[in-house]
């Protein structure tokens, strides 16, 4: 039997470390090459963000500026809901329209100047800060550059 390693790096990328080269089972044969292997997930239909994006479409109750973070209810995200968190905004929106957002995932923004490896927080009128807010905090991701980051919702703490 081999020797199997799975190795989680910072992100959503995994390595498979397979030791032997080569084994036999009963009737098969099974030899291993080396090579990269991608694999995209969560991808639909006319979707253009980066592979392993979860998106959902929230109707706007409130006019909305691009890169906060907004409630299924089509408002900002603010310390009294957020457990309500739907995903950030890719543009501004008005009311009365659907936008998708994006929940989970990979996403990047030029103009972002994060802290790599720091967490990313929910602040009042859904900005995104690295900042802890004082009283309930949700922490929805983590930098892992200055321009890009992986958005992965934690529960609210301190409610």
């Amino acid at each position: 039997m081999s020797d199997l390693e799975l190795q989680a790096d910072l992100g959503p990328e995994y390595e498979l470390h397979i030791t032997k080269e080569a084994m036999t089972t009963g009737e098969f044969e099974i030899s291993l090459t080396q090579e990269t292997i991608v694999l995209g997930v969560g991808l639909g239909d006319g979707i253009t963000e980066l592979p392993g994006t979860v998106e959902v479409e929230v109707d706007l109750t409130v006019n909305v500026n691009a890169l906060r973070a907004v409630t299924y209810g089509g408002v900002y995200c603010d310390q009294t809901n957020l457990d309500h968190y739907a995903g950030i905004t890719p543009f501004a929106g008005n009311a009365s329209t659907t936008m998708r957002v994006t929940r989970e995932g990979l996403y990047e923004d030029s103009g972002w100047t994060w802290t790599p490896n720091a967490p990313i927080f929910i602040s009042d009128q859904g900005v995104l800060t690295q900042t802890a807010p004082v009283g309930a905090i949700r922490r929805i991701g983590f930098a892992l550059t200055a321009t890009k980051v992986n958005l992965d919702p934690f529960p609210t703490i301190g409610v």
